[in-house]
């Protein structure tokens, strides 16, 4: 359930975890498919602060399991590189509407930063 990953998150889970195929949970949610993992969680994921740039083993990013879903293709590019980008980028205004939206601001992020830690470089 999606209330889980907010759960999960709150008590410090890494939502950027991999397994040992080198999938992230959003990885999983996109492989099993919209029909079974459910828009609400997947959309749990991107404002918990999942990265969607993080490659598999086979050198996937999660976009490549996106289906033909046209709610799930608007919430990807909704979030698409989303708050890393734009703390990075020091967009102002972008990361306000995210963390508005209740992501998570201290997860670690494939450089072992938290976006705390890149706002601050």
């Amino acid at each position: 359930s999606y209330r889980m990953i907010y759960a999960l998150s709150n008590a410090g889970a890494d939502p950027n975890v991999v397994d040992e195929k080198g999938n992230t949970p959003l990885h999983e949610a996109l492989i099993r498919g919209f029909h079974d993992t459910g828009f609400d969680l997947i959309q749990a994921l991107f404002r918990i602060g999942v990265d969607q740039r993080i490659a598999n083993k086979e050198g996937k990013t999660p976009s490549a399991y996106l289906e033909e879903n046209p709610q799930l293709v608007a919430l990807y590019d909704g979030y698409e590189d989303g708050i890393w980008t734009a703390v990075e980028t020091c967009n102002i205004e972008e990361t306000e509407r995210l963390v508005k939206g209740f992501i998570k601001i201290d997860c670690k992020h494939n450089s072992n930063k938290t976006l705390l830690d890149k706002a601050r470089d």
